[in-house]
């Protein structure tokens, strides 16, 4: 599920209401996609040779229950120019996220492509995210950030829960709150 722009202009705002959302991958994905709800300035490389121009739309999500399991993923991004979308999650009784690549995320930073556009140029601040619940547990490799990998600022993330419980795994994986700025 995807709001987003790939040329020129904003992004969309999309509102999930269910009683339950579960998010979840399989490692026999063939089309090369991630399953989840996604928002954001999404570059083409393949269709076109200019970065978007835009602002990210927004996700709101309220529910009951929210897991993210196996891959799964709650993502808004900016791969072009503009501000990412921002995250607002309330989830009455549990967000879970679980699993190696499993996220709740908010980033500036090229797509996993092989052949980004002119990655350097890519530019505006990160989203927020902002997730209110009664239990958070992230755990195996999950994580909730708030990035950078461009030229601006990360986004803010805001946790309201009565309980949080992070668990990297048995391997130690990984695991946990990151707010970041990186290098390129």
């Amino acid at each position: 599920i995807q709001v987003a722009t790939f040329g020129k202009g904003d992004a969309g705002k999309l509102t999930i209401r269910a009683s339950q959302i579960d998010i979840f991958d399989t490692e026999e994905r063939k089309n090369g996609f991630s399953t989840g709800i996604f928002a954001g300035i999404i570059q083409d490389p393949f269709r076109s040779k200019e970065l978007p121009v835009g602002n990210g739309g927004q996700l709101n999500i309220n529910t009951d229950r929210l897991s993210i399991i196996g891959g799964g993923r709650v993502e808004a991004s900016n791969s072009g120019i503009g501000k990412a979308g921002d995250i607002f999650i309330t989830a009455k009784d549990l967000v879970e996220v679980v699993g190696s690549s499993s996220l709740i995320a908010a980033n500036v930073a090229p797509q996993n492509s092989s052949n980004p556009i002119t990655p350097e140029l890519i530019s505006g601040d990160g989203g927020n995210v902002t997730i209110n619940t009664s239990q958070l547990i992230v755990r195996d490799g999950a994580e909730i950030s708030v990035s950078t990998f461009g030229q601006g600022d990360a986004g803010n993330l805001s946790i309201l829960a009565n309980n949080i419980k992070i668990d990297g795994g048995e391997n130690g994986v990984l695991t946990g709150f990151f707010a970041s700025v990186e290098e390129g």
